[in-house]
């Protein structure tokens, strides 16, 4: 398990510099990693969780386990977030598919998806941004 805050100093816990630090770091790995970070009401960060597949193109995600999660940390809101190795942004069938079933098994517990950010190599992608959230 990650925990950004314990790289990040208490000032830089917001979910934009947390963003910041995630893409930086995401960029150059050569297999397919997810992370989670998850907030509370003031956009503090509370907690991460990285998952990795071993796999150089996908990432299985526990839907029942990013809930729980959610709800034991007291989360308010997921900032989620990948690579793609291969350096191309845009996201996949199976991207779009995955975040809409996260955004589904997490509304009845009223818990938001603030973005999903597919990181490449130089760029990343934005579902907030291009109107996919």
């Amino acid at each position: 398990m990650l925990h950004l805050h314990e790289k990040l100093p208490e000032r830089a816990r917001s979910r934009e510099l947390s963003l910041a630090f995630v893409i930086h770091n995401m960029r150059t790995y050569e297999q397919e990693h997810c992370l989670f970070c998850y907030f509370d009401q003031y956009q503090k960060l509370l907690h991460a969780r990285k998952i990795t597949s071993g796999m150089r193109d996908s990432v299985e995600i526990s839907l029942r386990d990013l809930v729980c999660e959610a709800l034991v940390t007291n989360t308010r809101s997921i900032l989620m977030t990948h690579n793609h190795p291969g350096g191309d942004t845009r996201p996949s069938p199976a991207d779009i598919e995955q975040t809409r079933a996260i955004a589904r098994a997490l509304a009845p517990v009223q818990i938001a998806i603030c973005d999903h950010i597919i990181i490449g190599r130089s760029n990343y992608f934005s579902f907030r941004e291009n109107g996919l959230l």
